[in-house]
């Protein structure tokens, strides 16, 4: 249950093809984050590479000014492997809850379902590593 004070946002990751792009997550992140914390800043979100290094500073500025839940469902559908794009800690006032599922409906595995598998794991892995 979010406080009056908590501000939430979601991405569904496998939504869309676009989705599925850690650099579109991160962009519609980062700008929500600016205009609902109404940081006013001359960030560049057009440079891809850069929005993983802009995200933990921008959290810790959105910590200063309120809370904020960041909820990212279906990890498992990302294009890019690895999650080095998020924070390794976060900010006060900040959660950040994530998902990722590796269920397949047919008893057998095939080759997607054990790929899925396999980076479900990794993404367990990672986020264990983290102090959230």
């Amino acid at each position: 249950v979010a406080h009056d004070d908590e501000q939430i946002f979601y991405h569904a990751i496998g939504c869309s093809r676009l989705s599925c792009h850690i650099s579109h997550l991160l962009r519609r992140l980062e700008n929500w984050l600016l205009q609902q914390f109404d940081l006013k800043d001359d960030i560049d979100l057009s440079q891809d590479d850069q929005l993983p290094w802009i995200l933990p500073r921008l959290l810790e500025r959105v910590s200063k000014k309120g809370a904020a839940v960041i909820v990212l469902d279906g990890l498992q559908h990302t294009k890019e492997n690895g999650l080095r794009w998020l924070p390794s800690k976060l900010s006060p006032n900040i959660d950040m809850i994530v998902s990722s599922s590796s269920v397949s409906s047919r008893g057998d595995l095939d080759a997607h379902s054990r790929q899925q598998q396999a980076k479900t794991r990794q993404i367990r892995d990672e986020i264990e590593r983290r102090n959230w």
